[in-house]
């Protein structure tokens, strides 16, 4: 966060404790769903004294048809399984008290909407994801325009640093990566420079290239949940497979933080989501100012960032035309 003592973005005080759950719609909660058919036809009762005397003693017990469905909806239960995506109980139950008025106005039977709550359940917390996501996107935003978020360097202590060392297990003998022209790595940031630093062989290739490349300073292939990620607006950090420097032509500096999918995860949520955090990442970097920040001034024309996000169809193309062409 962005004020005189800077800090690492924290998401759940950060994100999720700034959003404003009276915007979250729950006309658009469980629109696609339905009970079980079964639930929905209407079931004979034979309800003896024994029955009442049990709920008498005991009121908060669900009232269960002779066919042992309950017949009326345990709302509590419902509430507790949401508390981790809407952290609030007051405001889960509202939530859940209007989707269940919605599907009562609807027509539904609260019976037949019990006898199927757990389907119900899984609706409600896959549709409540997308909503939460919707109402963070829009508190990152708002921090990032207020200068509340930033996403620069600065050189001071709370920037991320790459570590000097880290340890990498080995499941058989060490193996040297080569490139395709039969020479070895070379600009790893690390020594050696391993094959198992990658973990399929479109992260090797796109090692072994960015290796190749004469415009390069170094790469540093990233080591998931250990090393740098990225926060966004979702709860887990988006850790990058690839950083890497390069200088250009006119003697700029680039840092590129790159991230490699397979094509056929493409159109896949994760990866929509991927690609819209890291632009969004490099055109908050673009638009902040650099100079006399932190412990050390940063001249802005010396030093540019780019987040990036690569298919492995064609990513040698891309690459090219992106970052080393010319």
């Amino acid at each position: 966060m962005g004020n005189k003592r800077r800090r690492e973005l924290a998401y759940e005080s950060d994100i999720i404790g700034r959003i404003d759950w009276s915007e979250l719609r729950t006309a658009a909660l469980a629109q696609d769903w339905a009970p079980d058919a079964m639930g929905q036809h209407g079931a004979q009762l034979h309800l003896g004294l024994e029955l009442l005397r049990v709920n008498a003693q005991n009121p908060e017990m669900e009232t269960l048809s002779d066919a042992g469905q309950p017949l009326r909806l345990d709302r509590a239960r419902l509430v507790r399984a949401l508390l981790d995506i809407v952290p609030n109980a007051w405001i889960a139950w509202g939530v859940v008290d209007a989707v269940v008025n919605q599907l009562l106005a609807g027509g539904l039977l609260e019976r037949a909407i019990a006898a199927s709550s757990a389907s119900l359940l899984e609706r409600l917390r896959a549709d409540l994801e997308v909503e939460r996501d919707t109402l963070a996107q829009a508190v990152f935003e708002h921090c990032i325009q207020q200068g509340w978020v930033e996403f620069r360097l600065r050189a001071d202590a709370t920037d991320y640093a790459l570590p000097q060392e880290f340890a990498l297990e080995l499941s058989g003998k060490p193996t040297p990566m080569v490139r395709d022209d039969a020479r070895l790595v070379e600009k790893s940031l690390f020594e050696p420079a391993l094959a198992a630093l990658t973990d399929s062989n479109l992260e090797r290739d796109v090692a072994c290239y960015l290796d190749s490349q004469a415009a390069l300073q170094w790469w540093h292939r990233n080591v998931v949940k250990a090393q740098y990620g990225l926060q966004g607006w979702k709860r887990n950090k988006v850790y990058p497979d690839f950083v890497f420097a390069k200088v250009s032509g006119l003697g700029q500096n680039t840092v590129v933080v790159l991230e490699t999918k397979g094509l056929h995860l493409a159109g896949s949520e994760d990866t929509q989501y991927k690609q819209e955090l890291l632009q969004r990442l490099t055109q908050a970097y673009a638009a902040q100012s650099l100079s006399s920040a932190g412990e050390v001034e940063l001249v802005g024309d010396g030093q540019a960032l780019v987040c990036d996000l690569v298919f492995d169809a064609a990513w040698q193309g891309s690459l090219n035309a992106r970052h080393f062409s010319g």
